[in-house]
């Protein structure tokens, strides 16, 4: 059965000059990494009274920072053939990492498809939209946290009246954080909340809209808000398979696309929860994997 992971990085997402990475000789960073009993429980234990400690959460991150410092596009090309995907959607979050920065990533691994991303930091954010389709973005990364741009205000609302009717934006959706204290000046966690997402994917019908994580603690919100919008679809990251299965309950099977957040994520923890998911069920299966990338993609 075809995988396409619609949701995976290159590069150093968090501090600029990321995209030297990319094509680095560096082994996947393997650092003690307190989430594995999450992940051995397929996301089950994500509300447990030790993962709402603060030194956990701190342990967290930084094991995701480091993996982040080793996302080389060799790390993820093994994981893939690993685990048998077929594609990846490689999203940059400029002006950290930036289409221009995947682009020879996608010519020596075909398998990876690239989308484009905004520098808010730079001007003429249409001719930047008009550069990247021009040279094969697939469609665009927002991400209001780490580019410290409000979902709902007149920056992300330029940017994306830059883009023709139907193309695709991946939005991270839900608060969350990626800095140690000491760079945290570095993001704004309350833009990732739902209600500014619901609001831009509301005003921009004619764009396709993928939310990701299903909202991280913002669950509830995320399946009450978003479900309304026939624009917008949703990805697997970070989803036990009863949150999965929520998300099919409420968006249709036909709007859930299958995502890893890789390097942050892992793809073989993201592929046992959708297959739990769907319960055997072939077709749910197959377009929550590929089929509804494909027809988005148009690939």
């Amino acid at each position: 059965m075809r995988i396409i992971d619609i949701h995976c990085h290159l590069g150093d997402i968090l501090y600029p000059g990321g995209g030297r990475v990319i094509e680095k000789e560096l082994p996947m960073a393997k650092p003690f990494d307190p989430d594995w009993l999450r992940r051995r429980s397929l996301y089950r234990v994500s509300d447990n009274w030790l993962y709402t400690r603060s030194g956990m959460q701190r342990l967290m991150s930084r094991a995701e920072r480091l993996r982040n410092f080793t996302a080389t596009r060799r790390n993820l090309s093994h994981a893939m053939d690993r685990y048998g995907v077929e594609t990846a959607v490689a999203l940059p979050v400029a002006p950290n990492t930036t289409f221009e920065d995947l682009l020879p990533a996608a010519l020596a691994d075909r398998r990876i498809l690239p989308f484009g991303s905004f520098d808010f930091t730079a001007p003429d954010i249409r001719g930047q939209a008009l550069r990247q389709l021009g040279a094969g973005a697939r469609g665009f990364k927002l991400h209001p946290i780490l580019q410290r741009v409000p979902a709902d205000g007149p920056q992300a609302h330029e940017a994306l009246s830059s883009l023709p009717r139907g193309a695709v934006v991946l939005l991270h959706a839900g608060e969350a954080d990626y800095y140690p204290k000491r760079d945290a000046r570095l993001q704004v966690p309350e833009y990732g909340r739902i209600e500014g997402i619901a609001a831009l994917c509301r005003d921009f019908p004619e764009l396709t809209f993928i939310a990701a994580h299903g909202g991280l603690r913002q669950f509830r919100d995320f399946v009450t808000l978003l479900p309304g919008l026939p624009n917008v679809h949703a990805d697997t990251t970070f989803l036990s398979p009863e949150g999965i299965r929520a998300l099919i309950g409420a968006f249709g099977a036909e709007r859930v696309l299958f995502g890893s957040d890789w390097p942050y994520g892992f793809q073989l923890t993201a592929l046992k929860c959708v297959r739990a998911a769907c319960r055997g069920n072939e077709k749910k299966l197959e377009a929550i994997l590929a089929g509804n990338a494909e027809r988005l993609l148009k690939l």
